[in-house]
């Protein structure tokens, strides 16, 4: 997702299994709710992460899987009825990588555009978002080692915009259509 612009924490199964609960179909990790649970691919859940993502299916909850979808729980291949109820959920989605994107482009997900000059999405930028009571922190960074990649950047947001430097703590305004370094 960091790869598609789409904004995402990562789930963690004890922290759930600790703070988690589902309200009202979303679920809910400390003072963090979610409209949408993506699972990526993985080959086992805990039993009660199953418990927690059927919770929120019945209460009209969005929970997405990613091809291919788990197959045992806690390890185990044999005693699978949580996640088998889970996934057979009318409100439970299976989707490739390809109809994911789609599907949360249509929920308004994707809020920044890193277009390249094919005005395809810049795969090579990874981008984490964070609103804040001063303002939106947007972290961006190339993750190609080997060559440096361009972008037309669209951003939702008005506002004065800055690059930092990680590495000196540095920070200059940055000017419409000027590039970033």
């Amino acid at each position: 997702l960091c790869r598609e612009h789409m904004d995402c924490d990562l789930g963690d199964e004890m922290l759930m299994q600790r703070h988690g609960f589902s309200e009202n179909g979303k679920i809910r990790i400390e003072k963090a709710l979610y409209e949408a649970v993506v699972v990526p691919q993985m080959d086992t859940l805990f039993a009660s992460t199953c418990e927690l993502l059927l919770k929120c299916l019945e209460q009209g909850g969005k929970v997405i899987f990613l091809k291919p979808v788990p197959f045992m729980v806690e390890g185990d291949a044999e005693n699978t009825e949580i996640l088998r109820r889970v996934l057979e959920h009318p409100g439970c989605r299976s989707l490739s990588e390809e109809e994911l994107i789609g599907v949360l482009e249509s929920m308004g997900m994707r809020e920044c555009r890193f277009l390249d000059d094919r005005g395809q999405e810049q795969r090579e930028l990874l981008v984490m978002t964070r609103k804040t009571q001063e303002g939106i922190l947007l972290f961006t960074v190339n993750n190609n080692r080997e060559k440096a990649c361009e972008a037309r950047v669209f951003l939702p947001w008005e506002g004065e915009v800055e690059e930092w430097d990680p590495l000196t703590g540095e920070s200059r305004k940055v000017e419409e259509g000027i590039p970033l370094t």
